[in-house]
């Protein structure tokens, strides 16, 4: 998944890059929005079958495979807060200086 997220992280860049404007960073907003939501489909669903595998009677051992195999590692929480500092920063910076 971390490798998907990098993609959509540097597609996203990519109309500002070629100067797509806004049309283009909302075409590409949308494309990766259903293609993120479908890969995390993909992904769940694939770790719910493995873990249906390895306990298909049990609830109780099915409850803590999925308690263990769920949730956001702690380091992505802070590489998103460090990546909107840097985004609102980076905006600022640019931010045209009036004349008074």
């Amino acid at each position: 998944m971390y490798v998907h997220a990098a993609v959509f992280l540097i597609g996203g860049l990519l109309p500002m890059l070629f100067g797509a404007g806004l049309l283009g960073a909302v075409l590409w907003n949308g494309v990766a929005g259903v293609s993120a939501n479908f890969l995390y489909y993909l992904h769940v669903t694939f770790k719910l079958e493995i873990i249906q595998r390895r306990a298909p009677t049990d609830k109780a051992i099915r409850d803590v495979l999925i308690a263990d195999a769920g949730g956001v590692q702690p380091y992505v929480w802070w590489l998103g807060v460090g990546l909107m500092a840097f985004a609102i920063a980076m905006g600022i910076l640019q931010a045209p200086v009036g004349k008074k």
